[in-house]
């Protein structure tokens, strides 16, 4: 594979077995995907499947986009927007990731 870059829209299927193939991985990004997913459900599959391409002791470092800050999840232009600001994901981040960081703009987590 020449990019490990797993994404389940973007990337065929095929490439996506290849990426996981190659895990675990010292690290992963996941930068503004959760704020796009609708349901917490998925969202927390998001988060599990990062942790189990993860070493232990490996970051994954999250990012999300705050849309309106509003706090609202409602349909974009681009599909589906949580509105949501940074400190409201911390929740659902340390639900799988016990020791994460919130830094400016984005998370560190640690496996």
């Amino acid at each position: 594979v020449s990019q490990s870059r797993y994404d389940h829209y973007n990337r065929s299927a095929e490439h996506n077995k290849e990426v996981l193939a190659l895990a675990p991985f010292d690290s992963a990004t996941c930068f503004n995907v959760l704020n796009v997913i609708p349901e917490e459900e998925n969202q927390l599959k998001t988060l599990n499947l990062l942790k189990s391409l993860v070493k232990p002791g490996g970051k994954v470092y999250i990012s999300v986009y705050k849309g309106d800050g509003s706090g609202v999840g409602k349909p974009s232009i681009k599909g589906f927007q949580q509105n949501k600001l940074q400190a409201d994901y911390l929740p659902l981040i340390t639900q799988v990731f016990p020791n994460v960081t919130k830094r400016n703009g984005y998370f560190m987590a640690t496996n």
